[in-house]
């Protein structure tokens, strides 16, 4: 029992030490001294944060040491003060997330009424608190840095030891860890898709107008950041500040500016009209709104996006010919006559009714190599239609407890965005619909200067559905199958014909995660302790159905 006490102290003592800022939010530290470097106790540290007054206040420990804990990001006012010397001010401190700012106060001697004005510049550059290797990327990078689809999450690339991969997650590595270990926080709580981790932004997506700023921690993390090995993108949405203010906006892009068309485009089409170069058009528009609801109280963040994204590539398939689908054609320069009168039909047997209705369905090529089939080219459409809101509510009971709220979601649906068709008319393409809704809840509460908690929950959840479009067609070729499936055909050297892609009429999915943590923070003279629990409950619904359709061979 005694060993067991000693490790869970010394536990305590390591992971708890100096770690005053949470995934979400910040805090302030330092050592208040006199001009003979003596530790002053008992001083009044006052941090105001200039957008919102939000005030907290802390005081000096025996050892001059003090901290201010769970702070919102922002720019802040921090102002030491203690009877028989002038005020220390530090104007215009700036916050960033996971950050651990150093604030050491000199006081002179003098009145309380004097001051001695600090400017932020001034104070260390770098965090002094954290032994946690990061970079962060700041709201003036988001916003000045070109993204060519207004994704936040491409400028994690700015970070030391990442790298884009080649996989169809489209995601990054970070140090060599794979892009399944990456960990995705917003706002505080969890991000990811457990279903299929490593999607750049997980659950939902942001937007630079929604960013206030985000960090990624890529080595020696906090106690707090568990989970995954590989880096941490701890993402910050904007909040409302006394002030209204907003904005609306719209991002545009074509290529309607005399480029080339596809090479494998027919140079004339049906209505003797040069065929013009395939379609690519973006546009995502939005707008911003954010002010108080109760000033110096109550706060209100909300952001709207749309995005319809339009394209057009060429797709091929391998198509028997004209004269293969009558019976009677030319193998190579070798007549074949399988009718049932012909020399290649030895038994007389009649031409399969079902192969007869499945070949009447294939396009006819223009020109045929062996007589036996040929290639067409045809549009393969996209057509992407997205909607992602989100809303967030930062509310002060007191200076001493304060809520944050926000909710997000995020709704896309397309039919054909992996370019599946085998065959004109969008054939067995695959659809996609996504509907992704995320809540964060933190309440903070301040029972003391030097005892501080923060409860947050946190609830995502995903529902992804996969289609098979132009059942209809695939399935008047043979009848169904006692559970209502059709079948597939795969006939060599031809295109398939049928969801060969899903292998089933279509496959949906519903994952999720709600989370429960809680976090004690305790500043006893110059060390800091961190006592807590975090509990996930995971959840993964989904039908087993794949190969439910039939195949022919």
């Amino acid at each position: 029992m005694k060993l067991l006490n000693a490790v869970f102290w010394i536990l305590v003592l390591a992971l708890g030490c100096s770690v005053l800022a949470f995934a979400q939010t910040a805090a302030i530290q330092g050592t208040v001294t006199d001009k003979t470097d003596a530790v002053i106790e008992g001083a009044e540290i006052t941090a105001r944060n200039l957008a919102t007054n939000l005030t907290r206040t802390a005081a000096s420990s025996g050892t001059g040491v003090y901290s201010v804990p769970n702070l919102a990001v922002g720019h802040y006012e921090i102002v030491i003060k203690k009877a028989g010397f002038r005020t220390f001010r530090v104007e215009n401190a700036e916050l960033t997330v996971a950050q651990v700012l150093t604030a050491n106060a000199q006081l002179d001697p003098g009145a309380v009424t004097e001051e001695v004005r600090v400017m932020a510049n001034e104070l260390p550059p770098v965090d002094l608190e954290t032994a946690q290797v990061s970079n962060l990327v700041d709201a003036r990078q988001i916003q000045d840095l070109p993204l060519i689809v207004r994704d936040p999450y491409s400028l994690v690339l700015l970070s030391p030891g990442s790298s884009q991969t080649n996989s169809r997650l489209g995601g990054f590595t970070v140090n060599g860890a794979r892009e399944r270990n990456n960990n995705f926080l917003l706002d505080g709580v969890d991000n990811n898709d457990t279903s299929v981790p490593g999607i750049p932004s997980g659950v939902l997506s942001a937007n630079p107008d929604s960013t206030e700023e985000f960090r990624v921690i890529t080595d020696n993390f906090n106690a707090e950041f568990g989970r995954n090995t590989g880096a941490i993108i701890d993402v910050v949405t904007k909040s409302g500040t006394n002030r209204f203010h907003g904005g609306a906006y719209w991002f545009g892009r074509w290529n309607g500016f005399g480029g080339a068309r596809d090479w494998f485009n027919p140079a004339i089409d049906s209505s003797s009209q040069p065929e013009k170069m395939n379609p690519y058009v973006r546009n995502q528009f939005g707008y911003s709104f954010a002010g108080p609801i109760w000033k110096d109280k109550t706060f209100f963040f909300v952001n709207e996006e749309f995005q319809r994204f339009r394209t057009t590539l060429t797709n091929s398939a391998t198509v028997p010919t004209a004269a293969f689908k009558t019976g009677v054609f030319d193998y190579q320069g070798t007549p074949v006559d399988l009718t049932p009168t012909g020399a290649n039909n030895a038994f007389g047997a009649p031409l399969d009714p079902t192969m007869q209705k499945l070949f009447a369905l294939y396009p006819t090529p223009l020109q045929s190599a062996d007589g036996l089939s040929g290639t067409v080219f045809f549009p393969s459409s996209s057509q992407t239609n997205s909607y992602s809101p989100v809303v967030k509510i930062d509310h002060r009971f007191s200076d001493s407890q304060s809520l944050n709220l926000r909710y997000g979601y995020n709704h896309s649906y397309d039919p054909n965005p992996f370019h599946t068709d085998k065959l004109p008319g969008n054939v067995a393409a695959v659809s996609s619909k996504s509907i992704n809704q995320g809540l964060a809840a933190n309440l903070t509460s301040t029972f003391k200067p030097t005892l501080i908690n923060s409860f947050v929950l946190g609830w995502n959840k995903v529902y992804a559905n996969f289609s098979c479009l132009g059942l209809n067609v695939l399935d008047s070729i043979s009848p169904l199958d006692a559970f209502g499936n059709g079948r597939d055909y795969n006939l060599d050297p031809f295109t398939g014909f049928g969801c060969t892609d899903l292998l089933s009429d279509g496959q949906w999915r519903k994952t999720g995660t709600t989370s429960y943590t809680d976090t004690l923070t305790w500043v006893k003279g110059s060390h800091t302790f961190k006592f807590g629990f975090d509990f996930r409950n995971v959840h993964e619904q989904g039908p087993n159905s794949f190969f439910s359709r039939r195949q022919l061979d």
